[in-house]
């Protein structure tokens, strides 16, 4: 599953958090019948590559196009940085992980694509791995994480967090404290505002509405 957070008027997302399920529920039924994370985030990854050729593609043709009726000099510049950049997503590496040049750059950050977004990865275990921080594909999923770009890995349980908010303040802080745990949440909200570089600030004085 994949959510993301968006920037204040953007039709785009500004970041990915992918949440993979890592636990096995024989109530929870996977569209291939087994649990394997990296599978799974090496099919998800393939699908915004896709995504993002398929973007490329009309980007060029596009460009070839006006190229024939203007002799433009941005034309040919902004050609051969989509020519690299689609080489880049065919070679099956996300545009994030990329050595761009500032042109490059530049023409990229006018088209939003998928694999250009940071990423956060949210690890989603059953509440007994959660509590005790291990599971036994957490250490193949970071190893895939580290050899795709090195981004934040969050250990987190939906179930927990699912029963902490069914409870009040007061009740959900004694949970925490008797079973040695607490939520992911704060961790998740401020990573993903560090990941798109957005931070939090404080006002005071009188209300202005």
């Amino acid at each position: 599953m994949l959510l993301s957070l968006f920037k204040e008027q953007t039709n785009s997302p500004a970041s990915i958090l992918q949440d993979s399920l890592f636990l096995v529920d024989p109530d929870i039924i996977h569209v291939d019948d087994f649990v394997n994370p990296v599978r799974d985030l090496e099919v998800i990854g393939n699908e915004l590559q896709l995504k993002d050729i398929e973007f490329m593609e009309r980007r060029v043709e596009d460009l070839e196009k006006s190229m024939k009726r203007s002799n433009d000099k941005q034309l040919k510049i902004d050609h051969e940085s989509c020519q690299r950049v689609n080489a880049c997503l065919e070679d099956g590496k996300d545009v994030r992980l990329g050595d761009w040049k500032a042109a490059d750059i530049e023409i990229l950050n006018t088209f939003q694509l998928l694999t250009a977004k940071p990423v956060v990865y949210l690890v989603n275990m059953n509440e007994k791995d959660y509590q005790r921080k291990k599971n036994k594909f957490l250490p193949k999923i970071h190893a895939w994480v580290q050899e795709h770009g090195a981004e934040p890995i969050i250990p987190f349980s939906c179930v927990l967090e699912r029963n902490l908010a069914d409870m009040s303040p007061d009740e959900a802080a004694k949970y925490c404290e008797e079973n040695k745990v607490q939520s992911a949440l704060p961790k998740i909200i401020k990573t993903g505002f560090s990941a798109i570089n957005l931070i939090y600030f404080f006002t005071t004085g009188p209300d202005e509405l």
